[in-house]
């Protein structure tokens, strides 16, 4: 079994164009769902599957996206032929987006020189690699497609984090917060 410390978290866009990697889960830095309206708005969506990575985790497999996004210097008005590159918020804030499917991957953080990747994109496991031979479904096959993501247990959310801009109510277990978790005031469920 492979611990916290050994373990990559592929990543890649609907098209399998942008595909990298994060290193160690251990460089993660905050996993939870995000309801705030900047990222419904930028997704269309109510809420996203938010992961923040310390600079360093991320390793692009495509060399355009290595030359766009060499972790010593970020280059914003420089588009590969593999992302597109928005500055969602001048000087701080740049959206990555597949330059041939359109799909959002995250973004990177200029002031807290941090990625932000979408839980959606990690790498799933196959129909086949869950089956056993005799053809019976695996326990990780469930109607709860989160089970199929490659290390779910070390990357899942722990939280909801602006769950008062919430589009809709969630019900699950999890901690609602008015901002980042435990960086802000604790909300009732």
């Amino acid at each position: 079994m492979k611990t916290t410390t050994e373990i990559n978290q592929p990543a890649d866009s609907h098209s399998n164009t942008a595909d990298g990697n994060l290193m160690k889960p251990s460089n993660l830095t905050l996993s939870a769902y995000c309801h705030c309206t900047n990222c419904q708005r930028l997704n269309g969506a109510p809420f996203v599957w938010t992961t923040h990575w310390k600079n360093h985790a991320l390793h692009w497999e495509n060399k355009a996206a290595k030359s766009l996004f060499g972790l010593s210097e970020l280059q914003v008005d420089h588009l590969s032929n593999v992302l597109d590159v928005f500055e969602s918020i001048k000087g701080r804030k740049l959206k990555l987006r597949c330059k041939r499917c359109g799909s959002p991957l995250g973004s990177y953080n200029l002031v807290k020189r941090e990625w932000t990747i979408w839980g959606t994109t990690f790498e799933r496991q196959s129909v086949e690699k869950v089956c056993d031979l005799s053809n019976s479904p695996s326990p990780l096959l469930s109607s709860d497609s989160s089970n199929t993501i490659i290390g779910w247990n070390y990357i899942k959310p722990t939280a909801h984090q602006f769950y008062g801009t919430r589009l809709i109510d969630i019900a699950d277990d999890l901690t609602r917060w008015e901002g980042y978790e435990n960086s802000s005031a604790e909300l009732c469920a």
